[in-house]
């Protein structure tokens, strides 16, 4: 069942009033004024208001507000009852009493009026606290929430929701026809790697286990593809796939499975090697950005984390410093209701992990995680504000997983009536779909760019094969020293004499140290 997502910014039912029923609409002075200053429907949606616009939540200050209040006059309050049983008879601001409160009444109606846009077109809305942006760019709001029940001693979760037709895709905002069939076959690639990494594991040939990023491509490719070039990368092992976008080949990736050693990764693509899925990389963003700071540039760092991470304490201490820095971290947290199989609402009481970035005086923007457009529209903003030096922004990712945590979990726990709800916002599907009816992709065109990349899969997994495994010492340097190996241990006193440089007797032979 839908409904409207729990955001502070949305104006709230009166008392004695159903929450069904709007507040009623008041008139300005002018008509004509009225309707030029009310934000339009088809208006380019997420655009910054000025700072006297009508989609600012912040009443007018300074000496115009001043103006507004008659001499020797009480302004009234916007929401007297007085003066809505004025505004019910028909009584115009012109024909009010002299100690009306017409300008007020016009600055509530255009502030009710922007809160009603946030939540019908995304439109950004300024926090009262923080002075921020906050922004839903979804189409359709869900009660994503799962319910505990003890069944015959076991513990089942429910979801109660519906497994409604997904809606259309927004039109991008960023993208144009090449760069939307770009985004496609990046996802069609990172589809095919997963379900090729997946078959490898059942066969034996590498070791695992494997993260499988079904359901999730979409937050994996398209925020890769908002990225600038001097921008750094940090996937996690589920959505190492999005490195392919900065230039990775697969074969690295097979590597890494064939071969023990440190995850695929590449210091030239600015690409990290996904080391951890808890927050571990994100430190190591903002070290990026603050080194590059001290060189005079300004980038972007993306990296993702998923919900559970987000309870972690590597999440907050690196959203804080990159927060009171202001470092150009891009956060993306991907929020698919389970940490491994922990529900979210055993992690954390909030239902919009979003609103979490206020603590720390940042953006924060909801987005549609099968959504390919909104992601990257989101990011790109986000990437666009870093390098101007605005600081971090925090992206929420509301998307569903297809499999289990990794190919070792069937996933058992997940409610069927969720798990359907999902499949039929496949974001690779929902994708295809709207590229067919754009008359952007032909069906000889999909089915070409398909035994395409499962012919490319095949040369890449062939060559990783006959590559030879890396030396010991070069995972972890790349000709920078030669590490002298280290036979045998040091005898105690050879320690004790290194440390103290006290000469130390050396043991008689056959005498322990």
């Amino acid at each position: 069942m839908a409904e409207a997502a729990d955001n502070p910014n949305s104006p709230q039912p009166e008392p004695n009033r159903p929450a069904s029923e709007d507040p009623p609409q008041e008139t300005a002075a002018n008509p004509a004024e009225a309707a030029a200053s009310s934000p339009a429907p088809d208006a380019v949606p997420f655009a910054a208001a000025a700072p006297g616009d009508a989609s600012s939540t912040n009443p007018p200050e300074g000496p115009a507000a001043a103006d507004t209040k008659p001499a020797g006059r009480i302004l009234r309050h916007p929401h007297d009852r007085r003066h809505r049983r004025r505004q019910h008879a028909g009584q115009s601001p012109e024909t009010a009493p002299e100690n009306s409160a017409a300008p007020a009444v016009a600055d509530a109606a255009k502030r009710r009026e922007a809160k009603r846009n946030i939540r019908q077109a995304g439109t950004p809305a300024a926090s009262p606290a923080t002075g921020e942006w906050f922004q839903d760019l979804r189409l359709e709001r869900v009660r994503m929430e799962i319910e505990e029940v003890w069944d015959a001693g076991r513990l089942l979760y429910r979801w109660r929701g519906e497994a409604g037709e997904a809606p259309p895709l927004r039109e991008p905002k960023s993208l144009d026809r090449r760069a939307a069939l770009e985004i496609y076959h990046w996802m069609l690639l990172a589809r095919g790697l997963d379900e090729y990494l997946e078959r490898l594991e059942a066969q034996g040939q590498i070791s695992g286990p494997v993260f499988p990023l079904r359901g999730q491509e979409a937050s994996a490719m398209a925020p890769a593809r908002a990225l600038g070039p001097r921008d750094w990368l940090a996937p996690r092992r589920r959505n190492q796939a999005s490195a392919l976008a900065r230039g990775l080949r697969p074969r690295e990736i097979f590597r890494s499975y064939l071969h023990p050693g440190p995850p695929a990764g590449d210091w030239s693509l600015r690409v990290l090697p996904p080391l951890g899925d808890a927050g571990e990389m994100l430190p190591l963003l903002n070290g990026l950005c603050l080194g590059e700071r001290m060189q005079g540039r300004e980038i972007a760092a993306l990296g993702w984390i998923g919900d559970g991470g987000q309870s972690g304490g590597a999440f907050h201490e690196a959203l804080n410093l990159a927060a009171a820095q202001r470092l150009g971290l891009v956060l993306l947290v991907e929020n698919n209701l389970w940490a491994q199989a922990t529900p979210l609402r055993r992690q954390t009481p909030v239902r919009d992990l979003a609103l979490r970035a206020r603590a720390y005086g940042i953006p924060a923007t909801i987005v549609d995680g099968s959504d390919c457009f909104q992601l990257h529209y989101a990011v790109r903003q986000a990437v666009e504000r870093a390098h101007h030096g605005g600081g971090p922004t925090l992206i929420e990712a509301k998307l569903s997983r297809l499999r289990g945590h990794t190919t070792r979990d069937a996933a058992a726990y997940v409610p069927a009536n969720l798990l359907a709800h999902g499949r039929r916002r496949d974001p690779l599907l929902r994708l295809e779909n709207w590229l067919l009816q754009k008359n952007w992709l032909r069906e000889a065109e999909r089915l070409a760019g398909q035994r395409e990349i499962s012919a490319s899969l095949e040369r890449e997994f062939a060559l990783a094969q006959s590559s030879p495994a890396p030396e010991p010492a070069s995972m972890y340097c790349e000709g920078c020293h030669q590490p002298a190996p280290r036979i045998a241990p040091m005898p105690l006193s050879s320690r004790l004499e290194a440390r103290t440089g006290a000469h130390v007797p050396q043991a008689k032979q056959g005498e322990a140290e």
